[in-house]
């Protein structure tokens, strides 16, 4: 975990935009799975990021599973890892692709 917490530090700095993807929703509407992306290259780094949080990943699709409904949970996915980087969910903003 503290590697690809020191990974994504570098990666993503406080203020920072986190370039993600909605690639699937689930019938029910209460599972996402979103790909979060690397600014400007376009690497996935969901690996990373599901190791920080503690979340599954979706090796077929290719992202973080994220359970839950009635809310964004893209900016609830980045709430979380700016939670987990830097003490506050508001160190990151998301821009969906």
């Amino acid at each position: 975990m503290t590697s690809s917490s020191d990974t994504l530090r570098g990666i993503f700095l406080r203020g920072d935009d986190v370039p993600v993807i909605l690639r699937h929703v689930s019938r029910s509407g209460l599972q996402r799975t979103i790909d979060v992306l690397a600014p400007y290259s376009l690497m996935s780094l969901s690996i990373e990021v599901a190791d920080v949080l503690g979340l599954r990943r979706d090796p077929e699709r290719i992202g973080v599973i994220v359970q839950g409904g009635n809310m964004d949970m893209l900016f609830k996915l980045v709430y979380d890892l700016g939670i987990a980087l830097y003490d506050d969910g508001y160190a990151l903003t998301y821009n969906q692709l």
